[in-house]
């Protein structure tokens, strides 16, 4: 597995916890929205990641929490985001 495969795994594992974590705080809690943001198109590598973690966020919280994706630096360049 290459560093990129690493990096998405990573962060993969960690959205998961992130997602049990909310889970164990209650089903009455509000609906939040996250926005990732990356400088590559949707099909670059890193960004086909957000969009995994996304899924297993969405998934986790049952909704409860949406996760937009802003890739093609949308909200701007790499270092102003």
């Amino acid at each position: 597995m290459g560093a990129i495969g690493k990096i998405i795994q990573a962060a993969a594992f960690a959205a998961i916890v992130a997602g049990a974590c909310l889970l164990a705080l209650g089903r009455d809690a509000p609906k939040r929205v996250l926005i990732a943001t990356d400088d590559h198109a949707i099909d670059y590598p890193t960004t086909q990641g957000l969009v995994r973690i996304k899924e297993i966020i969405e998934e986790q919280t049952r909704g409860r929490i949406t996760v937009l994706i802003r890739p093609g630096a949308q909200l701007g360049s790499e270092k102003e985001t």
